[in-house]
C-alpha cells in the first residue's frame, strides 16, 4: 500500500471461500467455473449489494467484501448460506459447492479500492474456522448485534490462529436457529434476479402493501424494535482530546465547516440547529437519549487532532434509534488543507458521510425499521430493493410513485424515480427511449423547482440532457451540480461522462483526477467513465485496466463490451476470450449492430471515435455483426 494515500476506518469485513475449490476444479474446471459464475451473479453479489456492501476483490475461490456495519454484513452472509443450501439440495455430496464465511468488525486500512489490516486478517482466520456452509464471527460482531437480531451464536472459545498474536474469541452462527425464528427476524427484503419476495408474501401482495403504505406485515414490524425518529441529522461539536486553546478553535472551525457542507450535500435530512447540538459539548450521554432530545435519527460525532502540521479527523455516524455506530472514518491531511467549507478535508469527510448516510438508510429498511407509509420510509425501501437488475428498478419505481402520491414535491422520490428511468434507458433495449429521457428531464426539473440548491437534482437533469444530445445544456447543469456540492464525486464523474459523449473525452481524465482528489477510493461509476474515455481516445492499455476494474466492481454487461474492444486492440487473446465468454453468457444474443442501435451518442466526434476504436475493436474480437 502507498502510505501517502492510506486512510483508516472501522468496517465490517466478510471473507467467503469455496470449500474444496481445487478438488472441484480438478474434477471439472469448465463446469465448476460456470457454476461459480452463476452463483456470484444470482446469489453472492445480489446479497452483498442489496445489503449495502462493497465487493473489494475476488479470486476464483472466494471474495472479500466491506460493509459499513456488522448487521448488514451478517445479514448478507446468512442470505448467501441459506440460498446456497437451497441450491445444493439438487446436487450430490461430492458435487456441492459450499462456502465458509468469516465476519469481523474492526479497523482497516484503505488505499484506493484495496483494504488491509487486522480487521481483514481476523476475518480471514474466522473464515478458516467456519464449517462448510457455516459462518464464524468475532466477539466484536456478536457484541454489536446484541439485541438487534433474533438468532443464536455458538461460543467456540478463544482460538489461536496464524499470524495473529493474541487469541481471538470466535462464535459460530446457528443457522438452524435463524431458520426457526425467521418469521420474527426483522429482515423484510429478499432479492432474486427478477422478483422481490417478502418471506411467503407474493410480489403482487408486496406491491399492494407498498402502494397502500399499510399492511399487516409492516404493522407487526412497527410494534417492536427501537423507536422511530424523524429523518434528521445532528452535527455534534467535535472533541479535541489534547484540550489546548488552539485545538479547541480548530475543532470549532471544522465543526462549523462540516455543518455547512453537510447541509448542502445531504438535502434529504434537515440539520438540527447548531445552538441545540452545541448544548451537548463535553457532555457524555447515551446517544439514544441525545437523539430523542434532538429529535434526530442520526448523530455525527468525531474528534480533531493536530500533530506536526497534520490534522487527523475521526468521524462517526451514529444511529440514534439503536445507539449503535453505523459508520466511521479517519482522514489525515496537512492543516493547510482543512481551511474552508470546501477544503480537501471537508470535501472528503462530507462525501464519505453522504455515502454512509445512504447506506444507513438502506440498512434501516433491510432490518424492517423503514416500515411506515411516510415518503422517507418509502424511498428507503425503494433504494433497498433496487439492484443492478432492471426488474428491481421497476419495483423500486412503484415505491417512489407511492411516495409521490403522498407528497408530489418530495425531491428524493422525484430524483429516485428519474434514476429508475435512467436504468431502464441503459439496460432495456425495448424501452421507449425518447419518452424516457423526456420524463427523466421533467422529473429533474420538478425537483429543481422545489429545491434549486439540490446538487442531485441538477446532476439528474444533466444526465437527461446528455441522453437528449443537448450537450452544452448538460455541461451547464453538471457545472451547477458541482458548484452546489463540491464534495460530490458523482458530479465530477458525470461531467466526465458528458465529456465522453460530447466528443470531448480528452477532458475526462483531468475530471477523474479531481474526483480522486475528493476521495481516492475507487467507485464502479468512476471506472465506467474512465473505461469509455480511454477506448474512445485509443489509449487501449489504460482502457483495459479501467474496464477490468469496472467489470470487477460492477456486474454490468456494457463494461465487458468496452473491455473487449480494448483487449482486441492489445491482442491479449487469453483475457479477450474470457471477456467474450462472460459477455455472451450475460447477453447470448449480443450483436455489434444491436449495441450500436442504443445510440449512446450522436455527436459526430463521438461517432468517429467509436467507429475507429470501439466498433473496430469489437469486429477484431470476432463478435457477431
Amino acid at each position: 500500500m502507498n502510505t501517502d494515500t492510506v486512510s483508516r476506518r472501522l468496517a465490517a469485513i466478510v471473507i467467503a471461500d469455496v470449500v474444496g475449490y481445487s478438488r472441484h476444479m480438478e474434477r471439472d474446471d469448465t463446469g465448476t467455473f460456470a457454476r461459480l459464475r452463476s452463483i456470484r451473479d444470482e446469489v453472492v453479489d445480489p446479497a452483498i449489494i442489496s445489503h449495502g456492501g462493497r465487493i473489494v476483490k475476488t479470486a476464483g475461490d472466494g471474495l472479500l467484501a466491506e460493509f459499513t456495519n456488522a448487521l448488514a454484513a451478517l445479514r448478507a452472509s446468512i442470505q448467501i448460506q441459506k440460498e446456497m443450501a437451497a441450491r445444493n439440495q439438487q446436487h450430490s455430496g461430492a458435487d456441492r459447492l459450499e462456502y465458509r464465511i468469516g465476519v469481523n468488525l474492526g479497523d482497516i486500512m484503505v488505499d484506493a479500492n484495496d483494504i488491509a489490516g487486522d480487521g481483514v486478517n481476523i476475518a480471514s482466520r474466522l473464515e478458516s474456522l467456519a464449517k462448510p456452509g457455516g459462518i464464524c464471527v468475532s466477539s466484536a460482531v456478536r457484541e454489536q448485534l446484541h439485541g438487534q437480531m433474533d438468532m443464536a451464536f455458538i461460543d467456540i472459545g478463544e482460538q489461536q490462529v496464524k499470524n495473529i498474536a493474541r487469541p481471538i474469541r470466535a462464535y459460530a452462527v446457528d443457522l438452524k436457529a435463524v431458520a426457526s425464528t425467521r418469521r420474527d427476524a426483522p429482515a423484510p427484503f429478499r432479492f432474486g434476479k427478477t422478483r422481490l419476495r417478502v418471506f411467503a408474501v407474493g410480489a403482487t401482495a408486496l406491491v399492494a402493501i407498498a402502494l397502500a403504505g399499510i399492511g399487516g406485515w409492516w404493522a407487526w414490524q412497527r410494534d417492536s424494535g427501537p423507536p422511530h425518529l424523524p429523518l434528521a441529522i445532528a452535527m455534534m461539536p467535535l472533541s479535541t482530546p489534547d484540550g489546548n486553546a488552539e485545538s479547541t478553535l480548530l475543532g470549532d472551525r471544522i465543526t462549523k465547516d462540516l455543518r455547512v457542507a453537510i447541509g448542502r450535500s445531504i438535502r434529504d435530512a434537515p440539520l438540527v440547529a447548531a445552538s441545540r447540538a452545541n448544548a451537548y459539548t463535553g457532555k457524555p450521554a447515551d446517544p439514544r437519549a441525545t437523539a430523542r432530545d434532538l429529535n434526530a435519527r442520526y448523530l455525527v460525532e468525531g474528534d480533531a487532532r493536530r500533530d506536526a502540521g497534520q490534522v487527523t479527523m475521526t468521524l462517526q455516524l451514529v444511529d440514534g434509534e439503536t445507539g449503535s455506530q453505523a459508520w466511521s472514518t479517519q482522514v489525515s491531511l496537512p492543516e493547510t488543507q482543512t481551511v474552508g467549507d470546501a477544503s480537501p478535508m471537508i470535501n472528503r469527510l462530507t462525501w464519505r458521510l453522504r455515502k454512509a448516510f445512504d447506506a444507513a438508510e438502506i440498512a434501516r429498511a433491510l432490518t424492517g425499521r423503514a416500515s411506515s407509509s411516510s415518503p422517507p420510509d418509502l424511498v428507503a425501501r425503494a433504494n433497498a430493493q433496487w439492484t443492478f437488475d432492471v426488474a428491481t428498478a421497476f419495483e423500486a419505481r412503484k415505491l417512489f410513485d407511492a411516495a409521490l402520491r403522498i407528497d408530489p414535491r418530495y425531491v428524493p422520490a422525484l430524483v429516485g424515480r428519474a434514476w429508475t428511468l435512467n436504468h431502464e434507458y441503459e439496460d432495456d433495449p425495448k424501452s421507449d427511449r425518447e419518452r424516457i429521457v423526456r420524463e427523466m428531464d421533467d422529473l429533474a426539473q420538478r425537483a429543481i423547482d422545489v429545491d434549486p440548491g439540490n446538487s442531485r437534482a441538477w446532476r439528474t437533469r444533466a444526465t437527461a440532457l446528455g441522453w437528449q444530445g443537448r450537450y452544452d445544456s448538460a455541461l451547464e447543469a453538471s457545472a451547477q451540480a458541482i458548484r452546489l456540492d463540491p464534495s460530490n464525486k458523482d458530479s465530477l464523474i458525470l461531467r466526465g461522462w458528458i465529456m465522453d459523449v460530447s466528443g470531448q473525452a480528452h477532458n475526462t481524465p483531468a475530471l477523474l483526477e479531481l474526483s480522486r482528489a475528493v476521495d481516492p477510493d475507487v467507485y464502479a461509476y468512476e471506472m465506467d467513465v474512465a473505461c469509455e474515455a480511454y477506448v474512445l481516445l485509443g489509449r487501449f492499455k489504460d482502457a483495459a485496466e479501467a474496464c477490468s476494474k469496472a467489470a470487477a466492481l460492477e456486474n454490468w454487461a456494457q463494461n465487458q463490451v468496452w473491455l473487449i474492444a480494448a483487449l482486441a486492440e492489445l491482442d491479449d487473446r487469453l483475457t479477450l476470450d474470457a471477456a467474450k465468454k462472460e459477455l455472451l453468457r450475460k447477453q447470448p444474443n449480443f450483436t455489434i449492430g444491436g449495441f450500436r442501435s442504443q445510440h449512446r451518442s450522436r455527436h459526430p466526434v463521438w461517432v468517429k471515435q467509436a467507429d475507429e476504436n470501439l466498433y473496430a475493436g469489437l469486429r477484431k474480437a470476432g463478435l457477431p455483426e
